[in-house]
C-alpha cells in the first residue's frame, strides 16, 4: 500500500518501543499514556494513505479491527492483557498499510517468540501461573514484519 503512511506509524512505534518494552517487562503493563496515542497515529496514517492514494485503505483498517477482536477474545480467556489488546490496533494498521504478508509475519514471530519464552519459563520455574510480558513480543513481531 502506501509506504509513507506506514512509515508515519512506524515513527510512532519507534518512539514508544523502548519505553513500552521496559515498562511491560518490569511492571507487566502497557500504559495507556503510551499506547492510546497510537490509535490516533493509526487513524492519521489511514487518512494519509487515503489522501496519497485516493482510495481508502480498508484492508489496513479491517486488519487493525480483526487484530483487536482476536486479541480481546484471547484476553477474555486470560491469555493477554488489555494493554496488549490496545497496542495491537496501531501495530496491525501500520503493517496493514504495508502488506498483509507483513501482518502475518508479525503475528507468527510474536506468537513463536512469546511461546518459546513461555515454554522455557515453564520448564525453569515449574509453575503454570507465571506471567510473561507479551508486549515486547508484539513489538518484536511488528519490527520483523516492517523490515521484512
Amino acid at each position: 500500500m502506501e509506504l509513507s503512511a506506514a512509515c508515519f506509524v512506524a515513527c510512532w512505534v519507534a518512539l514508544v518501543t523502548p519505553r513500552l518494552m521496559h515498562v511491560d517487562i518490569v511492571e507487566h503493563r502497557l500504559p495507556n499514556a503510551l499506547v492510546m496515542p497510537g490509535w490516533v497515529v493509526a487513524c492519521v496514517g489511514l487518512g494519509l494513505a487515503w489522501w496519497l492514494e485516493g482510495a481508502f485503505p480498508l484492508t489496513a483498517l479491517l486488519t487493525g479491527i480483526a487484530a483487536v477482536v482476536c486479541a480481546f477474545l484471547a484476553a477474555l480467556g486470560g491469555g493477554l492483557g488489555m494493554g496488549d489488546v490496545k497496542l495491537l490496533f496501531p501495530l496491525a494498521v501500520g503493517l496493514g498499510l504495508l502488506a498483509l504478508d507483513a501482518v502475518l509475519l508479525a503475528a507468527f514471530v510474536a506468537i513463536l517468540a512469546g511461546g518459546l519464552v513461555a515454554v522455557a519459563a515453564l520448564i525453569r520455574h515449574r509453575r503454570r501461573n507465571l506471567q510473561i510480558a507479551f508486549g515486547p513480543f508484539l513489538l518484536l513481531g511488528y519490527w520483523a514484519g516492517y523490515f521484512a
